[in-house]
């Protein structure tokens, strides 16, 4: 996997959701909104995966992508999409534990349009 030029190493999963934006107008003496699509579906793309072996510069690295610089994120599959996207959220645990040989970490990205 790539997010721009960094690597993101050793993925274990991927999860990929579609919504669609929506305005909401509130109709007078009516019980329920009028809703109106906004445009194009969105993908909010989540992995979840290990830093092994567990290295602080590659953790920091891909902390600041978290920046809300849109970048290319490349999943690497043969044949399947990659999406223009901002990193929204990266977390990892647990964090600074002596002679730790793995972190988790997980990763969330919103798809944006131009």
């Amino acid at each position: 996997m790539k997010f721009g030029a960094q690597d993101i190493p050793h993925v274990e999963s991927i999860t990929i959701t579609y919504g669609v934006k929506q305005a909401v107008t509130p109709i007078p003496k009516a019980d329920v909104a009028a809703k109106y699509g906004l445009g194009k579906q969105y993908a909010k793309i989540t992995l979840e995966g290990r830093n092994y072996p567990a290295n602080n510069t590659t953790m920091s690295n891909i902390e600041a992508l978290a920046d809300g610089t849109s970048r290319t994120l490349d999943l690497e599959f043969s044949g399947g999409p990659t999406f223009t996207a901002i990193m929204t959220e990266v977390t990892f645990e647990p964090r600074n534990v002596p002679d730790q040989t793995s972190i988790l970490f997980h990763a969330s990205f919103q798809e944006v349009h131009a």
